[in-house]
């Protein structure tokens, strides 16, 4: 009778103990659901859209014919000539990054750029491989990189600083292909000051300072509108570049904006770089950017024994003398309304035409075609040809008169002025 009702006794403690311990268990289920399901970074589907973006590249297609483009202040590091250089000789191309906003595609990055509906097909195809497109959203950055011809060589897809897949132009015999795959290291980005003396040429000048040479073409695309890259730029004159520098894993992967030019040549040019007005200004407020560069020509480095004589306006148009092997480049952005292989013509939204001839016109181009200012058109051997009408009438070239863009607004005035004193 008495261990029975010891036994009755106990029973209560038992209880307590087993409500307890199923607490305990509730407890970590719960928390391994909450982990496994809703978690960011540890659920369920936070790790499947992980894998479904990064994906691994399969074998690129091969595409049995050309390829045919179209063309449609923070600390800073100085860098000088007795720097050793950091980065292989570019090709001396263009680089433009552009941050996707809300319904952008990369094929429609693409066609703003100029690129041709083939070549977006082909690198959309090869980024597709290693890239989910359909998960593209604003935020995510593209980069287009351009050789000295200004075709696209590469496209990178930057979904963060970490995290980035780059495409590239394979030449074959059969024609180009395209081939992505996925970048390693952190993308990393500074402010550097690039100070130079022409000797022989602007591209050694730069790589004497220990730069890339792709910072001479994006310098030479701020100047144009103020020299004649083919005649005003000399041995002697000075330059002071303060740009941004992005570095992937250590290696150089491009330069950004310029955020300040200073130029002593003849003319000079002192100008920076305005996010809010989308260019680069003066001190006195005016814009650089123009409706027309000063010249067609684009640069090539002299020799002490070449001499380029001045265009001279002729009964159709306007002859610029060149350095065999120079450019010529569009003055205007417009789209390709004739060519042949040694000429093209181009109209601008403003009804203006402007025929350019004997030149081996770039094989990319093709009637139809947007082109853009500065844009590459081919090349020239011996002197180019330019006709420009207007309204029907044909107008001296030489006599022309661009506008410029629009000034900075009176209410940036004080911004700006701060933070041109900041990088000088």
């Amino acid at each position: 009778m008495a261990r029975a009702v010891s036994r009755r006794r106990r029973t209560p403690a038992r209880h307590a103990a087993s409500l307890r311990l199923g607490l305990v268990f509730a407890g970590l289920i719960g928390l391994n659901v909450y982990f496994f399901f809703f978690r960011g970074g540890t659920s369920l589907p936070g790790l499947l859209k992980a894998a479904e973006i990064h994906r691994e590249p399969t074998p690129p297609q091969q595409h049995a014919a050309p390829v045919r483009g179209t063309v449609a202040a923070p600390p800073v590091a100085k860098s000088s000539a007795a720097q050793p250089a950091v980065a292989p000789a570019s090709d001396g191309g263009r680089t433009i990054a552009v941050t996707l906003r809300a319904g952008d595609s990369v094929a429609g990055v693409l066609a703003r750029e100029g690129v041709s509906s083939r070549v977006a097909l082909s690198v959309s195809d090869a980024l597709g491989r290693v890239v989910d497109l359909r998960r593209a959203h604003a935020g995510h950055t593209i980069v287009l990189r351009f050789d000295g011809d200004d075709l696209l060589r590469a496209l990178d897809y930057r979904l963060s600083p970490t995290i980035a897949f780059r495409v590239e132009r394979r030449a074959q015999p059969s024609g180009d292909t395209w081939r992505g795959a996925k970048l390693g290291g952190a993308l990393e980005s500074r402010t550097v000051v690039v100070t130079g003396t022409i000797v022989n040429s602007l591209d050694e000048t730069v790589r004497h300072a220990g730069e890339d040479a792709s910072l001479a073409t994006e310098l030479l695309r701020v100047l144009a509108w103020d020299l004649d890259l083919a005649r005003d730029i000399a041995p002697g004159d000075r330059f002071r570049v303060v740009v941004e520098k992005e570095t992937r894993g250590g290696a150089f992967d491009r330069y950004g904006h310029i955020l300040a030019v200073e130029w002593a040549g003849r003319p000079t040019v002192h100008a920076w770089w305005w996010e809010r007005g989308g260019g680069w200004f003066t001190e006195s407020g005016d814009a650089l950017a123009r409706s027309l560069l000063r010249s067609p020509i684009g640069y090539r480095a002299r020799g002490p024994s070449d001499k380029l004589a001045a265009p001279t306006s002729s009964p159709t148009g306007a002859d610029f003398p060149v350095l065999p092997g120079a450019s010529a480049r569009s003055l205007a952005d417009g789209r390709v309304t004739a060519r042949s292989p040694s000429s093209i013509s181009i109209r601008s939204s403003g009804g203006m035409d402007v025929s350019y001839s004997r030149l081996r016109v770039a094989r990319s181009l093709a009637i139809g075609d947007a082109v853009r200012q500065q844009q590459s058109l081919g090349v020239v051997d011996g002197h180019l040809h330019i006709a420009v009408r207007m309204g029907g009438r044909g107008v001296d070239p030489l006599r022309l008169t661009p506008a410029r863009a629009a000034s900075l607004p009176p209410a940036d005035r004080a911004a700006f002025l701060k933070v041109a004193a900041s990088l000088r």
